[in-house]
């Protein structure tokens, strides 16, 4: 594959990018040069979010070079002001197809004037349940159906009571707020610790000087980091708890990092792979081949969200879609149902729970509510 790499046009007050471009078909030494339709992205491939942009652009590579797409990806650095720069030189620069860049605050700068201007942006890196707006097809479950499957998994297990434990944001109180509704649901006992206070509670609990939460489940909903940071500390520190889960624990980045403290953590995914028809795209285990033919490694949930945001807007640019189409649009992709409600958030499907076993992520057992998608 040829990559190369040119700094994006310099304008006052604006900060120059790095674009990449991929312009070749998939994996053949001779693959020829495409000249398909034009799509760009934005992603934070340096900078706070680099480890999870870094997963979406490898699906998106890979969708691009499978569908003969001309793509360019901006390195906003996770700057939501380089990202609306970006889109609005692909605007002007009359691409296509746009797909969406990584994290809710980034998507909340960037689709009001995208959408707002009558087009069509696919969004597979923002889940916060705010971002619904007309023209923003949306790929992902929203932010409060996260800790559903989690919840219900520890409610199976005789679990009570959970503790959930949001960073700042709309997206973690999304989550934290969709947790509480789903305990009660499942008449559990809900409390919630602000991430702000956590440092204090932890130390309490390693002193034994607050209540034991061995019979509760701890649910961290913050950044990244931070949920690493905290599920360290709730190993070093010896506190027991019923079950221990995270958001952060539904990629392999987290397992990396954490090793063996990762052992027996529950977290959110908006993807496994599953053999099943698909309408739109390659199925499960057919985007698991070609992933680990051209990337050596299995692809994260962030790769398989983009590249099926990628396939779904290729299609649909194909079939001329509008926004009014892609909203009423029923089909599927490698990650399940593809649905919009008339507020336009993704209702295909629920995340699902995975644990961490044995140094890798693996489906926890199911355990739905009656009515549960």
């Amino acid at each position: 594959m040829r990559l190369r790499r040119h700094p994006s046009v310099s304008t006052p007050g604006r900060h120059r990018c790095v674009v990449v471009r991929a312009r070749v078909r998939i994996l053949g030494v001779n693959d020829p040069i495409v000249d398909g339709p034009r799509a760009g992205a934005s992603l934070g491939l340096t900078g706070h979010y680099a480890s999870q942009a870094r997963q979406v652009w490898a699906g998106l590579e890979l969708w691009a070079a499978d569908a003969a797409v001309d793509l360019d990806v901006v390195d906003d650095a996770g700057s939501p002001g380089r990202a609306l720069a970006a889109y609005r030189d692909f605007q002007a620069g009359d691409v296509e197809i746009l797909l969406g860049p990584y994290a809710s605050g980034t998507v909340r700068r960037v689709a009001p004037e995208v959408c707002g201007a009558g087009r069509l942006l696919w969004n597979h890196g923002g889940a916060a349940n705010d971002l619904a707006t007309p023209g923003l097809a949306t790929v992902v479950a929203p932010a409060s159906s996260y800790l559903r499957s989690l919840l219900a998994v520890a409610r199976a297990a005789g679990i009570e009571e959970v503790v959930v434990v949001p960073g700042t944001g709309r997206f973690a109180g999304q989550v934290a707020e969709g947790g509480r509704r789903a305990a009660k649901g499942l008449g559990m006992r809900a409390r919630r610790v602000e991430i702000n206070r956590w440092d204090a509670v932890v130390d309490q609990l390693t002193l034994r000087a607050a209540g034991s939460l061995a019979t509760a489940a701890l649910i961290f909903a913050a950044t990244f980091q931070q949920d690493v940071t905290a599920v360290r500390q709730v190993r070093e520190g010896g506190v027991e708890v019923g079950l221990l889960g995270c958001v952060a624990a539904g990629v392999d980045e987290f397992g990396r990092r954490l090793g063996p403290w990762a052992e027996g953590v529950l977290g959110p995914a908006q993807w496994w792979c599953h053999d099943g028809p698909v309408d739109v795209g390659p199925t499960g285990p057919q985007f698991v081949r070609r992933f680990q033919q051209r990337h050596g490694r299995a692809p994260d949930y962030l790769a398989a969200q983009a590249a099926a945001a990628g396939y779904l807007a290729a299609e649909a640019a194909a079939r001329d879609y509008g926004p009014d189409q892609v909203r009423r649009w029923r089909t599927s992709t490698l990650l399940g149902p593809f649905a919009l409600d008339g507020s336009w958030r993704q209702t295909g499907y629920t995340p699902l729970a995975v644990r961490w076993r044995g140094g890798r992520r693996e489906p926890a057992p199911a355990a739905r509510l009656p009515g549960w998608s």
